[in-house]
């Protein structure tokens, strides 16, 4: 009626809000056997994260934990010039006990070295919306 068609390349280009994905590889070297159970407790404790919970009387399954990333600057402050991440679950954990390709630990059974990768997912897609209020508004925004 208006002489104007579809532009059938917006629909090539957007499928739809994706949610966005995190990776980071950290390397720990414990100098002491205080700092090695440190090390193992923060293994421990991102693998717990990540599992799913039982519920009470074994019935239901609850969702893992939702981890909110931040990165800070001068102390406690949000760092201006990276990115706002929104919620996210941590769907991927691995440690690296052999970092240097060789397996050797202290006298406690400890490492000398560990190296541990996580994937975290945004719970939210980030929306044009997002960048106007709150956290979005902002330093980088999303």
């Amino acid at each position: 009626a208006t002489g104007a068609i579809t532009n059938s390349n917006l629909e090539l280009l957007f499928t739809g809000p994706e949610l966005r994905s995190f990776n980071f590889t950290y390397r720990m070297t414990p100098r002491d056997a205080g700092e090695a159970d440190q090390i193992k407790q923060i293994i421990r404790q991102f693998k717990k994260g990540m599992a799913p919970i039982i519920a009470q009387g074994q019935l239901f399954v609850q969702t893992p934990n939702v981890f909110r990333i931040k990165f800070k600057f001068n102390g406690n402050e949000d760092h201006p010039f990276l990115d706002r991440v929104k919620p996210c679950a941590l769907t991927n954990f691995r440690a690296n006990y052999t970092p240097d390709n060789s397996y050797t630990t202290y006298s406690n059974g400890s490492p000398i070295a560990y190296e541990i990768a996580m994937t975290f997912k945004e719970l939210d897609p980030v929306y044009s919306q997002d960048y106007d209020s709150g956290e979005g508004a902002t330093g980088m925004g999303f």
